[in-house]
């Protein structure tokens, strides 16, 4: 479970420190950082199993997220418990001049420990060329060996769910089948699921039945599905792109109040997204930290109070579980204990503030009376900067 992340000069991060418990909520306006903390750590997961190039390029190359107008080096940090054992990854991209020819190249540098295991490794962001293989293989060695503790971390998944691929019939040739960011492939894992783990396959219905109490059953049933497969090539002959082949997948059906064998697509939006986020938590591919952004779409306001209590079940199931989520919804905070609630906003100068509910200076006066959404809506978000602005000058 992750307890504490810090983040300097990451997009609108340039200096922020947050706290996790088993339910964290972000919350705050649009574009004021609440996914980025979500990136953040899903980009430090993915060191457990690739090299910082193949993560850090593109639209997120180093350069590319490095905060406008911020000196000095990216930093990332987690801290948490996992497998029983503390630990700690800090994450440092730097841009350094190389002499002679006065290039400027993005190092990457991994430090941490877990439990009495230290390792480090530091290399250059790039994989292009000559030095592709060698860097790669390296960085695979460094992992299985020194940096064997950094594997357990495993890859924490960040979903942003989508209805339509969410009821799309899947097919995967994965041993254990895995939740796409999107919601592609969730016929495929709850087939699994009710195949190899029947248990969390009812768990994961239960779920849904707190929230829609209409849904009787969710059935899986084959389907055919086009997947891309590569064409066979003869010894020198030109490699040919991939071709379109039809397999046997898995399809959803729901057996639904006045309705029985209801395919996916012609159920609720709603439907669709709680399922996937049930099918998340108990799938068995699935890192016990999930990251869920926009947690409330697509969902009825008395609906996300019955989500928080589904949840808060799945806690007393499976200790391992641990939420992070971004919302905007008044009615999903009101659902939630003031200390899992974690307001953001930007400063003039764009940079994030991000902090508790509970840190309002008027949050004791007035826990009695009000709803966390109702104190919220009162008091938004903008106070943060005044506050954390005069709590660095007493520090």
């Amino acid at each position: 479970m992750i307890r504490r992340a810090v983040f300097k000069n990451f997009k609108a991060l340039r200096d922020v420190e947050v706290t996790f418990d088993r339910l964290t909520v972000f919350v705050g306006p649009n574009g004021s950082g609440k996914s980025s903390i979500l990136q953040g750590i899903q980009y430090l997961t993915l060191l457990s199993r690739y090299h910082p190039a193949q993560i850090f390029n593109g639209s997120f190359a180093p350069d590319a997220i490095h905060s406008s107008e911020a000196m000095g080096p990216i930093r990332m940090e987690i801290e948490g418990e996992w497998d029983c054992s503390e630990g700690a990854v800090t994450v440092i991209f730097e841009e350094r001049e190389q002499t002679p020819l006065k290039t400027k190249d993005w190092w990457c540098r991994v430090t941490g420990h877990w439990g009495s295991q230290e390792f480090s490794r530091e290399v250059l962001v790039d994989i292009s060329g000559p030095m592709q293989k060698m860097q790669l293989a390296d960085w695979r060695s460094f992992l299985a060996g020194s940096a064997a503790p950094l594997r357990a971390l495993g890859s924490i998944p960040m979903f942003r769910l989508e209805p339509a691929r969410l009821a799309e019939p899947s097919y995967s040739g994965d041993r254990i089948p895995a939740l796409q960011e999107d919601g592609e492939g969730l016929a495929s894992v709850l087939a699994y699921m009710a195949l190899k783990h029947p248990d969390q396959f009812e768990a994961a219905q239960s779920a849904l039945r707190i929230v829609i109490p209409s849904v009787r059953r969710v059935r899986v049933d084959r389907a055919q599905v086009w997947i891309e497969s590569e064409r066979p090539t003869l010894s020198g002959n030109t490699r040919l792109g991939p071709r379109q082949q039809r397999v046997w997948g898995n399809a959803l059906e729901f057996d639904i109040d006045g309705s029985a064998s209801t395919p996916a697509g012609g159920v609720s939006d709603g439907t669709l997204l709680i399922l996937g986020i049930f099918a998340a938590m108990w799938s068995p591919a699935q890192h016990g930290t999930v990251l869920l952004d926009d947690l409330e779409r697509g969902i009825h306001p008395k609906g996300l109070a019955d989500l928080v209590v589904a949840l808060r079940n799945l806690f007393e199931q499976n200790s391992q579980i641990q939420v992070i989520g971004t919302t905007h919804s008044p009615y999903l905070i009101d659902s939630l204990k003031a200390s899992e609630i974690r307001l953001t906003t930007l400063r003039d100068d764009g940079s994030m503030v991000c902090g508790k509910l509970t840190e309002h200076p008027d949050f004791v006066r007035w826990k009695e009376t009000m709803l966390p959404g109702e104190f919220w809506s009162m008091v938004g978000e903008n106070w943060l900067t005044e506050a954390k602005a005069n709590a660095n000058v007493k520090s």
